[in-house]
């Protein structure tokens, strides 16, 4: 796909990034990632309930510590340590779900931002059930 605002690479047949996905489990395979103009790319590091969290694998992403999030047409940052979106816009539910989420996962979200941090890929985590 050449969109200019990026291409998303999937290493499995027949799979739709923006689906209605509420687990990974199929994904065992899948090595999403998203490369944007700027030659950075962007992990799937959960989705759930159509919404897709992502992590610049980027050494030196500027702070503080966040994740990207996009649903549909909207796109939010959400800080890790407070756990509030700081730049962007999803709907209510969707913000709802994702914050209550990075809560949950807030110690996972920071060990993978220490990843990215150290030029590491970040590790998948669990998707909201």
């Amino acid at each position: 796909m050449g969109t200019g605002l990026g291409e998303v690479i999937l290493g499995t047949e027949g799979v739709d990034p923006v689906s209605d996905v509420h687990d990974l489990s199929q994904f065992e395979s899948l090595s999403y990632v998203w490369t944007c103009p700027e030659k950075l790319t962007m992990p799937t590091i959960s989705m759930f309930y159509g919404i897709i969290v992502r992590m610049y694998y980027a050494p030196g992403e500027h702070p503080p510590p966040h994740f990207h999030v996009y649903y549909a047409e909207h796109s939010a940052k959400v800080d890790i340590r407070t756990c509030e979106v700081i730049d962007g816009r999803l709907p209510r539910r969707q913000t709802k779900l994702v914050l209550a989420w990075a809560e949950l996962h807030q110690e996972d979200l920071m060990a993978d931002w220490e990843l990215v941090m150290n030029g590491e890929e970040p590790f998948r985590i669990p998707p909201l059930r």
